[in-house]
């Protein structure tokens, strides 16, 4: 498998800690992975007005992300720019996607268009 990167969105000090709370919480050994009807209980608790099913939940996090950090970051086609934590990892992007989104954060792919200012 290749390398993945993903850009973590953030607007406040609190959703930066939560995020990096996570990805605490996932690269953690042994870490207790949440069954479907766990992963639908903490979704609906963020988001209470969202409809979610067990087909749509997975709560394994892929392999270790490394590389963490705290960036400013311009997306180049729109210009807007923000804060976001970056981190990758080698392996299990589809189930780091969804371990993100079941905890509400906000990860999309590190591209080409976002460049990325220190």
């Amino acid at each position: 498998m290749g390398w993945q990167s993903y850009v973590l969105r953030y607007s406040t000090t609190e959703e930066r800690e939560r995020i990096l709370k996570v990805i605490e919480e996932h690269n953690t050994p042994g870490q207790k992975l949440l069954t479907g009807t766990e992963a639908i209980k903490l979704r609906s608790e963020l988001f209470p007005t969202e409809k979610v099913s067990a087909e749509t939940i997975a709560s394994e996090g892929g392999e270790e992300l490394e590389q963490i950090m705290d960036s400013r970051v311009l997306e180049r086609s729109t210009g807007e720019m923000y804060s976001a934590i970056l981190c990758g990892n080698g392996g299990g992007r589809s189930f780091t996607f969804r371990y993100f989104r079941v905890r509400g954060i906000d990860v999309c792919g590190y591209t080409s268009s976002i460049h990325t200012i220190l």
